[in-house]
């Protein structure tokens, strides 16, 4: 029927599309789905990447940071000649820290090593180090070094007796090579000289010339001008028992010298607060030291004073506490043993100790205190010690405080103080008195022109006083000016003659009065002073020059010179 035919066929094509539809709709779910497959796995993607995440591919295509800058440790130096120092370099902006090092001088300038070892060339000159950046060549950093010239020193002058030796030394700066040739200019005719240096003075003639040259640069040279002398100092084959510095030194009655305290001493190296406790004896006639018993209490800036019996007096000085100390002990040459004795009123250092005409000794001034607390101040007291009861009593203070002072006994008995450190500046320095043994007390006198402390004063026969030298105690400086001038004191007119000049600038030096009536004035020189001409004139000098050893006039005239370590010297 046509009916039925129609009505089927609309029936069959609907199921077929009925079908198409349906898979079209399967068709765009699984596009939709892979679709949001993707976008999900996509987000996921840049949710790691945006944590770090992601492929090492991804890393290594990263443009490495740009080098900003090279900086050279340190940016400066000066160096001798052949010495070596470390450079060091820092590369900011990169974790490439390497560079590479060179001299804008070329091989003229040095070499560096490619550590930062530099070697400076064995000339004067000044030199680019140069710091380049591995990573970054265009980036760099400069240091300058400045190579030293070589520079030699020795003393100008030297006086030497005739046939005697002299030790001669040099400094050599500017170069690791210290090394030094030795001649004389004027050849044999002027004497002999070693390759150490040691030069043997011929029996006439002079004056002559000692000079010493670089081997590192031999158009670098020094001279020094030899004159001879009748007089003069030789070193003493024997050496004292222990090194040290600033001892005391008495002569016994027997002849021998009593060696005490002082700072102890390692090659050239001595320790100013480091207090020996320990004794030598020196023998004039064999020139050699031996042990004796040592002090109960270890003593540097302490005194030793020589009894009318016999006996020694120590007193004071810095301990091994570092304060000034009270104790006093009394040496027995018999018996060879330090015995201690009463305390002082006060504790004292770098005071003065004089013998009075009745065998009592005067006490005066020096420091108190302790560098462990507040330092020292200087004193103004001043006590006698009596050896008929082993007992100290206070006295008459000082017209002002005073340490590093002097106390020259008069012929008269008085005892004559002058200069010193004080507590107040200025006005330190400047004070002198005389104390009068009957009255126990202290006058002041006219001061001195010129502040001095750490100077010497010397009783002369004629019974003026011989001032000389020391420093300024109200300079602060590191290391304050000394003195080239001395004047003579008269205590019968209190007046003062006019200022003298010795030939060098001096303090913490000796003066010494010798048999014939001058004085021995001694520090890296010597000098002779003649009371009868009020004028000095040179003696030969020292070989081991030193401002803090101690002389002592022996028995027979000859001086001893001890406390610059171990080596010992005698003047004759």
């Amino acid at each position: 029927m046509r009916i039925a035919k129609w009505t089927e066929k609309p029936h069959g094509d609907i199921l077929a599309a009925r079908r198409r539809k349906d898979s079209l709709s399967e068709r765009a779910q699984m596009s939709g789905l892979r679709a949001g497959l993707l976008a999900a796995t996509l987000l996921a993607m840049g949710m790691l990447s945006a944590c770090g995440g992601g492929s090492t591919n991804r890393t290594n295509n990263h443009t490495p940071p740009p080098v900003t800058g090279v900086s050279v440790s340190p940016m400066s130096a000066t160096v001798d000649q052949g010495a070596t120092i470390q450079f060091s370099a820092s590369v900011a902006g990169t974790t490439n820290q390497a560079v590479v090092w060179s001299l804008q001088e070329g091989t003229g300038g040095g070499s560096i090593s490619q550590t930062g070892m530099y070697t400076a060339p064995a000339t004067a000159t000044e030199v680019h180090v140069v710091a380049t950046s591995a990573g970054d060549p265009s980036r760099s950093s400069t240091a300058v070094v400045t190579v030293r010239a070589v520079s030699i020193s020795i003393p100008l002058t030297a006086s030497v007796p005739w046939g005697r030796q002299r030790q001669f030394t040099a400094v050599v700066t500017g170069t690791v090579v210290k090394d030094l040739t030795w001649n004389i200019d004027e050849g044999p005719a002027g004497g002999a000289i070693t390759v150490e240096g040691l030069y043997t003075a011929p029996m006439s003639g002079g004056p002559f010339h000692v000079t010493a040259r670089s081997l590192a640069d031999a158009s670098k040279a020094a001279t020094a001008t030899v004159r001879l002398t009748d007089a003069g100092f030789r070193m003493l084959n024997s050496t004292t028992l222990e090194p040290r510095t600033s001892p005391t030194a008495t002569l016994l009655p027997n002849g021998k010298i009593l060696i005490a305290g002082g700072s102890w001493c390692t090659s050239s190296v001595c320790n100013g607060f480091d207090p020996l406790a320990s004794a030598e004896l020196f023998d004039p006639l064999t020139e050699t030291f031996s042990g004796t018993g040592s002090m109960s209490i270890a003593r540097t800036g302490h005194t030793a004073t020589l009894l009318n019996n016999g006996t020694v007096l120590v007193t004071g000085g810095v301990n091994p506490g570092l304060g000034s100390d009270r104790t006093a002990e009394i040496y027995n040459p018999a018996t060879g043993n330090f015995m201690l004795v009463g305390n002082m009123v006060k504790g004292r250092a770098w005071h003065t100790a004089s013998p009075l005409g009745d065998g009592r000794v005067l006490i005066s001034g020096g420091a108190e205190g302790n560098v462990n607390d507040f330092g020292f101040s200087d004193a103004q007291t001043a006590e006698i010690y009596d050896p008929a009861t082993q007992v100290f009593s206070s006295t008459g203070d000082m017209p002002k405080e005073a340490a590093f002072h002097t106390a020259s006994v008069l012929l008269d008995g008085n005892v004559l103080v002058a200069g010193g450190d004080g507590n107040s500046c200025p006005g330190a320095g400047t004070g002198i008195a005389t104390f009068d043994p009957a009255r126990h007390t202290f006058s002041a006198g006219p001061n001195l022109a010129n502040p001095r402390a750490r100077h010497t004063g010397t009783t002369l026969n004629d019974g003026r006083v011989l001032i000389t030298g020391g420093v300024d105690p109200c300079d602060f400086s590191d290391f304050p000016a000394a003195y080239a001038t001395a004047v003579v004191f008269d205590p019968a007119t209190s007046n003062y003659s006019p200022e003298k000049f010795m030939r060098e600038p001096r303090s913490g030096h000796s003066a010494t009065l010798l048999t014939d009536g001058k004085v021995l004035v001694v520090g890296s020189m010597a000098e002779l002073f003649d009371p009868t001409t009020g004028s000095f004139s040179i003696t030969g000098d020292p070989n081991v020059p030193s401002d803090r050893r101690r002389a002592t006039r022996l028995s027979d005239g000859r001086v001893l010179f001890i406390g610059s370590g171990s080596a010992v010297e005698i003047y004759e």
